[in-house]
Formats: C-alpha cells, structure tokens, sequence
C-alpha cells in the first residue's frame, strides 16, 4: 500500500503530465520566492506570464474576461473558441508549476470540446448558449466526469467521478456551452506533500 506522500506525489505528478511540453516552465521560474524583492513573488503579472512563455497574443486574450465581449469576438470570428481556451489552458498550466493550485486538468478535452464549438458555430451561425466557450475552473468540490473530486484530501484520491455522480452546476455550465479547463483547490494535497515525516 502507497504512503500518503507517495499518493499525493504521484496526482502532482500526473497533473504536470498533463501540461503540453511546450507549455512546461524553466526551473528556475518555479522556485519558491525567497525575499519580498523577488522578481517572481507575483507570478499573476503579464510580465511573469510572459517570462515564462505566454505569447503577446495569448496574453492579451486571457485579459478579456468579460463574458459578452468574449461572446461578441466568437460572433465577429476575431478569435475562436479553440485559440481562446487553449490561451486560458496555457495560462493555467504557467500558474499551475509555480503555485500547484490546480487539483485536476483538462486541458486537452477542453481544447477539443472548443474545436467542436467552432465546428458548431460556423455549421449553424449561432452560439450554443450563453457561456459558449467560456473557459471555466471550478473549486474541485464540484464533480465532473473523469475527474477525481478529492477536495484536498489523499485518502479521496482515485475514484474519477461519472456522468451520473457529476454536479448538477457542472451540468448546467456544460449545457450552456461553458468549457471546463480545471479544478482548482490542491492547497492540502501540495502542503501534505511538503510537510515533514
């Protein structure tokens, strides 16, 4: 039987998996700040996202989060919903590995859910609904299908939840055209994995 620390240790790694490697981030930008005065202390800036590898252009796409003026560039085929979330999917990934604060990925099944929303867009020129191709991040007490819903604690780890065990607001978000890219909450698990013997 695993250890905790080899539990939590193997669902860090397997988040890091997920994360396209052109997308992967230089060691030195994940290191832990060391003083008040240390140019990456605020890993949220444009400057640090794009130190670490987020293009001008994806910048300034995962800037716009106003949900109709998204909704407005989808209509006006200025972006697609593809380029937008891939965009969102790399700026989590850059936050993800230096904060660990994702507790589940999605990115490649997000990506493909958005091609299918292009796909649908030019096929019936209209949106499949309000939040369509909206990028999403949910706390990771919501439940989505294939995804695990440990909520920070290891013994939870394991079990993907279903169609059927998914939460009705993942539901709902879903049929609005919204795109789950991750779950956000691994706080427990990354200081489990840190705390001593």
């Amino acid at each position: 039987m695993a250890s905790w620390k080899e539990t939590a240790d193997k669902k860090q790694k397997s988040l890091l998996d997920k994360i396209l490697e052109q997308w992967l981030v230089p060691e030195a930008l994940c290191a832990t700040p060391t003083t008040p005065d240390d140019p990456y202390l605020n890993v949220a800036t444009d400057a640090f996202m794009a130190k670490a590898g987020l293009s001008p252009r994806e910048l300034a796409l995962t800037s716009k989060t106003s949900i109709p003026d998204i909704l407005a560039s989808y209509e006006s085929h200025e972006v697609s919903a593809e380029e937008l979330v891939t965009a969102f999917c790399h700026r989590a990934a850059i936050n993800h590995q230096t904060t660990e604060s994702l507790a589940e990925i999605r990115f490649a099944e997000a990506i493909t859910e958005a091609k299918s929303q292009d796909e649908y867009l030019r096929t019936h020129k209209k949106l499949i609904g309000p939040l369509h191709g909206i990028p999403v991040s949910l706390k990771d007490q919501f439940r989505v299908d294939g995804l695990e819903s440990a909520i920070g604690f290891i013994g939870w780890l394991g079990k993907a939840d279903t169609v059927e065990s998914e939460s009705l607001v993942t539901k709902q978000i879903k049929e609005l055209g919204g795109i789950i890219i991750a779950k956000a909450g691994s706080e427990r698990i990354r200081l489990a994995r840190n705390a001593p013997e």
